[in-house]
């Protein structure tokens, strides 16, 4: 029945996942780790090689697993001919697989919630070397990704097509995969920039160290409060970067390129005497830099006309984190 505890618990646990993965969707999150990988990865090997370390570092849900790697990877494995069912095999042999081995991890604490005498989380623990079907469809699955354990059957068909013709998907297929993510990427604001660290390193990260905390300080993984305040983090930081770039950031940029203030090849300096004004300036400047067409240096320079120890404190490390 809905009224049901633990099916209520599922219900709220899948509403927060979806939040979740719409919002690093929606902040660009996902679609610039994409361009990142992109950037970086030159190789089939390395494409597929990503995809399986990926998968088994975000080990704390699986479906959280699958929505995630699989928009992230999935322009980067077709940039290099990847045949869309060795992508599907590669997160599907790694998202679940790797959940049921990590202490750490929705199936851990729904696995020890069914074991009476609060003893689930030892049993989980004690079984994991005896799961022989995720340990070996790991080690497959990464030997698969580097082309030493070869690909048969349907799969050996679907990457020789790929390979040659192009074709990921063959002909007639209808994939199981809804517009919804795509749509979110796409409709990103364009005051806001994407940030790979802070849009889709940072919260896997606050994910992965909460699952940590509540598994070391409550004997236990709290799977949905890991979410939670995971969602609650994403959308603090985009509702704060949304505020600065439209009310700060935008202005300042427009008024930058329509009197043509600064031009290829300048030298900029700002000066930073530790007060909310000069921070400010600092910080434009810095976010105009990276995310300007035209190449320009800008320098940052503190003096110290005789700050109090209190002072002197706050500004040290401000200075630091503008590099």
């Amino acid at each position: 029945e809905l009224s049901d505890s633990y099916n209520v618990g599922i219900l709220i646990f899948l509403v927060i996942l979806g939040a979740m993965v719409c919002l690093m969707n929606r902040a660009g999150g996902s679609a610039a780790f994409g361009r990142w990988a992109q950037t970086h990865i030159k190789s089939r090997v390395g494409a597929q090689l990503t995809t399986v370390v990926l998968g088994c570092l975000i080990f704390i849900d699986d479906y959280f697993n699958c929505l995630t790697v699989g928009s992230v990877m999935r322009p980067v494995t077709d940039k290099h001919k990847i045949s869309r069912a060795k992508l599907s095999y590669i997160i599907d042999a790694t998202a679940a697989p790797v959940c049921i081995i990590a202490p750490i991890s929705s199936w851990a604490a729904a696995v020890a919630a069914f074991a009476a005498d609060g003893q689930g989380l030892n049993l989980f623990i004690q079984a994991i070397p005896f799961n022989f079907y995720a340990i070996l469809m790991v080690l497959i699955t990464l030997l698969s990704a580097l082309e030493i354990f070869p690909d048969f059957g349907p799969m050996r068909k679907a990457e020789q097509r790929a390979r040659t013709t192009g074709k990921l998907l063959r002909d007639g297929a209808v994939p199981m995969m809804g517009t919804e993510l795509e749509e979110l990427q796409k409709g990103n604001d364009s005051d806001v920039k994407p940030n790979v660290m802070l849009d889709f390193l940072i919260p896997i990260i606050i994910l992965v160290a909460t699952a940590i905390w509540t598994y070391i300080a409550k004997g236990g993984v709290k799977i949905l409060e890991c979410f939670i305040i995971t969602v609650i983090y994403m959308s603090i930081e985009l509702s704060i970067r949304k505020k600065f770039h439209k009310q700060l950031f935008s202005r300042f940029a427009r008024g930058i390129n329509d009197y043509e203030l600064v031009k290829p090849g300048d030298k900029i300096a700002v000066c930073i005497s530790g007060g909310k004004d000069s921070m400010l300036m600092a910080k434009l400047f810095q976010e105009l830099k990276r995310h300007n067409k035209f190449p320009f240096e800008l320098v940052f320079l503190v003096m110290d006309p005789g700050y109090n120890e209190a002072n002197r404190a706050v500004i040290e490390p401000n200075a630091k984190l503008l590099g």
